[in-house]
């Protein structure tokens, strides 16, 4: 059980993101980032930031839901703040931030999250990145092809939770779904 994607603050964070690298960065690298700031918002508050779906991908994990934003530009607020993939098929795709959403979903804990997973690998890119995870994300399993779902129980022991913290993961994941289902209405 994971909690449901969060798309303003995925569409605030992804904006951070692109900004700090000049406006424009390759797709890769951008999923890369967004999943290493959920995983360590979980290690460091027990609760991502984005939330969403994590899956095991052959490039490494990510959060199949930002995927799903970037490829199929399906919600409002993130088609308005960035761009369609920018670039041939043949060749890596860039992705642009367009216009400024503000980040008043983001608090500043969450911000110095962001900030300080920026720090950490914001100088690297999005192929170092995927070497990156696949050395040192544990929950991460390596695929030939295709998709394996990533529960957020699989992130609390890659980062060495307690079974009873992984437990109160768990928990509080499906509470929030419960609540966003209810109230989805």
């Amino acid at each position: 059980m994971n909690y449901k994607l969060d798309a303003i603050k995925a569409t605030e964070v992804a904006f951070q993101i692109i900004s700090r690298e000049g406006g424009e960065l390759d797709k890769l690298k951008l999923i890369k980032l967004m999943y290493l700031l959920d995983r360590e918002a979980i290690n460091q508050r027990g609760v991502p930031i984005v939330g969403g779906n994590y899956k095991s991908f052959f490039w490494g994990p990510v959060i199949s839901d930002v995927l799903d934003l970037i490829n199929h530009r399906n919600n409002s607020g993130w088609n308005t703040a960035i761009s369609p993939l920018i670039g041939p098929p043949d060749k890596e795709w860039n992705i642009k931030a367009v216009a400024d959403p503000g980040r008043d979903h983001l608090s500043d804990r969450e911000l110095n999250l962001l900030n300080s997973v920026w720090e950490k690998f914001g100088h690297m890119t999005g192929k170092e990145l995927s070497s990156w995870t696949h050395e040192h994300v544990t929950e991460w399993e390596e695929l030939k092809s295709g998709s394996k779902p990533i529960e957020i129980e699989e992130i609390g022991r890659a980062l060495h939770f307690s079974e009873g913290s992984i437990q109160a993961l768990t928990e509080q994941a499906a509470s929030a779904k419960l609540l966003d289902d209810i109230f989805a209405c």
